[in-house]
């Protein structure tokens, strides 16, 4: 991006931060380095830990409720965003892993205006309630091949509200046609998260939106230090002197980590 150029930076603001999170802070950086002006606008998950529905304030309600209803148009973030996008003018604008807890006309309502719009997606979740596709015991893929009532007969999210909730929302593939039909360009931050835009546009368009893949950048943390490029990592773990486990995710529900330390305990 050149210098001039103004970004719209959209994020959802996960409770318990992860490695969106960590993308976001590379983007920012990134951006600060090479001086172009942006501006941030950070929009909050519906949903807290064990699936329970936030309760910090009505808009959060009616955010909800709308979601389900299909009524995209009337959601309080296309409300905030396109309010944003009255008062300032934008060259571009990044959607930071939004779908669907945030309005899914904003992608086709920025692209509109003449924004050049990137949707940076880093799991499965434009087809996938839990962005896994994994419902516990294997690979599935139940949801988009047979209908989002299975994310509620599975319960794949951390409560039946929150499954209940989400088989509504992506009934009759209900995102994949918003999305694709918004014209937006796609990144992916890895080669599994871009294979699954791949798929379910191959089968729900016959054609691949354009896309692009984000190398990840080393992570780093408090008790090991600086995880290496994948292709050393296993040099890095000769050099530990005892067996140990590794854990590498938000620690939370969804990404198993309660699975993690029962197995650990065995």
């Amino acid at each position: 991006m050149k210098l001039g150029s103004h970004i719209l930076l959209i994020h959802r603001n996960y409770r318990l931060k992860g490695g969106e999170e960590a993308f976001l802070r590379d983007t920012i950086k990134n951006l600060e380095e090479m001086g172009v002006s942006f501006t941030l606008v950070e929009l909050p998950a519906l949903f807290g830990a064990r699936g329970r529905l936030w309760t910090s304030g009505v808009l959060d309600f009616f955010e909800v409720v709308l979601m389900v209803l299909g009524l995209e148009r009337l959601r309080p973030s296309y409300f905030t965003v396109r309010k944003i996008l009255k008062r300032q003018k934008f060259t571009h604008a990044i959607l930071n892993n939004v779908i669907p807890t945030v309005s899914l006309a904003l992608p086709g309502l920025i692209q509109k205006m003449g924004i050049n719009t990137y949707l940076w997606t880093h799991n499965g979740r434009l087809s996938c309630a839990n962005g896994l596709f994994y419902d516990g015991k294997g690979t599935c893929h139940r949801c988009f091949e047979k209908g989002s009532r299975w994310a509620f007969y599975s319960n794949c999210l951390p409560s039946w509200l929150h499954s209940l909730v989400y088989a509504v929302v992506y009934r009759n593939k209900r995102i994949v046609k918003w999305i694709g039909s918004s014209g937006v360009s796609f990144v992916g931050s890895s080669e599994y998260s871009v294979g699954a835009i791949q798929n379910v546009f191959a089968s729900s368009f016959g054609a691949i939106p354009n896309i692009q893949i984000i190398r990840a950048t080393p992570v780093k943390g408090s008790v090991v230090g600086t995880l290496p490029a994948p292709a050393r990592v296993s040099e890095w773990f000769k050099e530990i002197p005892r067996a140990f486990f590794v854990f590498i995710g938000r620690i939370s529900h969804e990404k198993g980590a309660d699975i993690f330390l029962e197995l650990a305990g065995k």
